[in-house]
């Protein structure tokens, strides 16, 4: 609170950050691009795979790992929880909350996957609705890896922002 009473501001909007350097500024864009592509995947991945709940099931099913009733809550909810991290990273609202969330589901993934290749099973992911493709775990493995990178690199961009918005905040108290 400043000394008249009112409210100031103690974190400056990205945007304000994004308009001072020309680096940062297209740090900021690529971002923005880069979380929109983002969180479009796994809007697109949820939506297969909450079209057909019950053939995301028989995927689930495929790694056992989860009996029911698990899997069942699993083939329900999953899906919807990717479609809603996905929005809110389009929309950049519960931004790092979603790609938190996305980041572990992501490390949860690659463990169920590489689990279900060490004891020799023939999967079909579910990543993108039903295959009937024979498992081919390296090809999902190095995705699993991209993508997991894809969204920690978001979340160390963002929070890299951040922090520079606090700094320019700051900067500018002096200076007034």
């Amino acid at each position: 609170m400043a000394s008249d009473g009112s409210i100031t501001r103690t974190t400056a909007p990205l945007e304000d950050v994004a308009g001072q350097h020309s680096s940062t500024r297209a740090l900021y864009w690529g971002s923005i691009v880069a979380g929109t592509l983002f969180g479009g995947f796994w809007v697109y991945a949820g939506s297969l795979k909450a079209i057909d709940p019950f053939l995301f099931l028989l995927d689930v099913r495929s790694f056992q790992i989860l009996g029911d009733p698990w899997a069942s809550f699993l083939a329900l909810g999953l899906p919807w929880l990717e479609i809603f991290c996905g929005l809110a990273i389009v929309f950049r609202r519960f931004y790092l909350a979603s790609l938190t969330i996305l980041s572990g589901l992501l490390a949860v993934f690659l463990a169920a996957i590489v689990s279900a290749w060490h004891r020799g099973l023939d999967i079909s992911c579910g990543c993108f609705g039903k295959t009937d493709n024979e498992t081919d775990y390296a090809e999902i493995i190095t995705r699993d890896i991209l993508l997991l990178m894809w969204s920690l690199a978001l979340i160390g961009i963002s929070l890299w922002l951040g922090k520079m918005a606090k700094k320019s905040i700051v900067n500018d108290g002096l200076n007034s």
